[in-house]
């Protein structure tokens, strides 16, 4: 029982999750391997090489943002 909406802000395309009783739960919008957190980057090239990259998520939460 969640609703999902899709939009656009400044050529980023997002997508938000809210309950049936309109409480936001979360907003992702994907994101360049180099706006991940150094230590991230650094974690995934030690197992995967940059060419092996295909697609990362921001989440933002009432609880906080999670890369």
């Amino acid at each position: 029982g969640s609703y999902e909406a899709r939009f656009q802000v400044g050529g980023v395309k997002y997508r938000a999750d809210f309950t049936k009783e309109g409480l936001w739960l979360e907003t992702e919008h994907n994101i360049d391997f180099i706006n991940l957190p150094p230590d991230v980057r650094s974690a995934y090239l030690l197992k995967y090489s940059r060419e092996a990259f295909r697609s990362a998520e921001a989440v933002e939460s009432p609880g906080g943002r999670v890369p």
